[in-house]
């Protein structure tokens, strides 16, 4: 579900094959040396670097003197012999790609230690960690602690029968990693980013589709002041293609479904809540093609939609939205 990399770049002297541990005692060992004085992080909840203490005090460098992509970017000291750079921590960042199965975060951790005299010679040392990480989208969303609207559908396979808990929760970014907070204010038209998941513990092949979905100004899925962007498993041409205000980012793919759909407000109120709502179907992929086929006349996805009855409607959380 993840994999990590990483290169050292060590330019300075060899260092003493053992070194002791940073208080003072002198007693144990330290395990960590010059090859090895690093640990990449990647986990849907952490993503950085690590670096050992006593491991550190066996190279010419001081965690002073280290900052990762920029020199805003400054270790902090975790208290268990390691110091910590963390994307996302204060002002840690890291560049971040995305696309419908992966979240890859990449950022190097370097530092130097020297002098330049009168500009003609050098006795700087270069120190440098390049690390990547990859995740899964799916194992992102599934990592986060649940605090979505929760909601069980039940599903026949055969003379199997089952009931799956669905979670619909709205996110901070295109990433998926972190849900947004309840209070947290979205400026028109900055996009909202909905993701729905399925926790399948089963041996069945169930992924998420999305067959209908709108929103409204309030948790009533049925109120009829409404606004509809996806209809039959597919995104409406005037959202994707006239507006391009809707990217449906899998649907049918895996576990999870996901759009992100730029806010708006209903009326001419200046900020209101709006709630999103979604008729998800479960579909057993080893059994039927889950992928929609959006090229396809809508008469064919009402025909492929009633043959699994596995279907609930969720409603999201408000999302506060205003005009300035």
């Amino acid at each position: 579900m993840k994999s990590s990399s990483f290169a050292l770049l060590f330019l300075t002297n060899a260092p003493a094959a053992h070194a002791f541990s940073g208080d003072g005692s002198g007693e144990e060992p330290c395990e960590y040396v010059f090859e090895n004085a690093t640990e990449i992080i990647c986990d849907p909840m952490e993503r950085g670097v690590r670096i050992s203490k006593c491991g550190l005090e066996t190279t010419p460098f001081s965690i002073e003197d280290l900052f990762m992509d920029s020199n805003a970017c400054t270790a902090t000291d975790g208290g268990d012999g390691w110091y910590y750079f963390l994307v996302d921590d204060g002002d840690c960042t890291a560049n971040r790609q995305v696309n419908a199965t992966h979240i890859t975060y990449s950022a190097q951790v370097k530092g130097a230690v020297g002098t330049t005299v009168n500009n003609k010679i050098t006795r700087v040392r270069n120190w440098g960690v390049d690390f990547t990480c990859d995740l899964l989208v799916d194992y992102v969303i599934s990592a986060i602690p649940v605090t979505a609207v929760l909601h069980f559908i039940e599903m026949q396979v055969d003379e199997n029968s089952g009931s799956f808990p669905v979670s619909m929760a709205i996110y901070e970014d295109e990433s998926f990693s972190a849900e947004r907070a309840h209070n947290d204010i979205v400026t028109v038209p900055d996009p909202v980013h909905v993701a729905v998941h399925v926790n399948n513990q089963s041996s069945l092949n169930i992924v998420t589709q999305l067959n209908n979905c709108w929103a409204t100004p309030d948790n009533n899925p049925d109120n009829p002041i409404r606004y509809p962007f996806i209809e039959d498993f597919c995104g409406l041409e005037s959202e994707l293609y006239e507006y391009e205000s809707l990217e449906i980012l899998a649907n049918g793919l895996s576990t999870s479904a996901r759009f992100s759909i730029d806010s708006f407000l209903f009326g001419v109120s200046e900020d209101s809540s709006v709630y999103f709502h979604c008729e998800v179907r479960l579909c057993d992929s080893d059994i039927e093609n889950c992928i929609p086929d959006c090229s396809a006349d809508s008469s064919s996805r009402k025909r492929r939609s009633a043959e699994n009855n596995s279907s609930a409607v969720l409603t999201s959380k408000p999302v506060i939205i205003s005009r300035h």
